[in-house]
């Protein structure tokens, strides 16, 4: 009998705040750093994020491809929030709750 496959907690990373390119200069690099080698499902939690530009988006790319099979999400995203990401056209890769 083979050992039945535990979910993995994921991984939740949580913003505040104007997530601008100068924002995303400061914490990119921890971030990528983080996702070199995941093993465990990325979140990001934007409970607190009133704004994101296109350098967030390129970050949550990136991090949707490291992610890979393990899965990336973004959680707890205002409808504005929300909108930015379906202009541009990401809504149809990413999850987005």
């Amino acid at each position: 009998m083979t050992p039945a496959c535990e979910p993995q907690e994921p991984l939740i990373i949580g913003f505040k705040g104007s997530m601008s390119s100068d924002r995303c200069d400061q914490v990119g690099p921890d971030i990528r750093a983080r996702l070199a080698e995941p093993r465990e499902p990325v979140v990001f939690d934007l409970n607190d994020v009133d704004f994101v530009g296109s350098s967030f988006l390129g970050l949550c790319i990136y991090a949707h491809r490291q992610a890979g099979d393990h899965g990336f999400r973004l959680i707890n995203v205002c409808p504005m929030v929300k909108r930015v990401f379906k202009i541009a056209g990401l809504d149809r890769i990413l999850a987005i709750e």
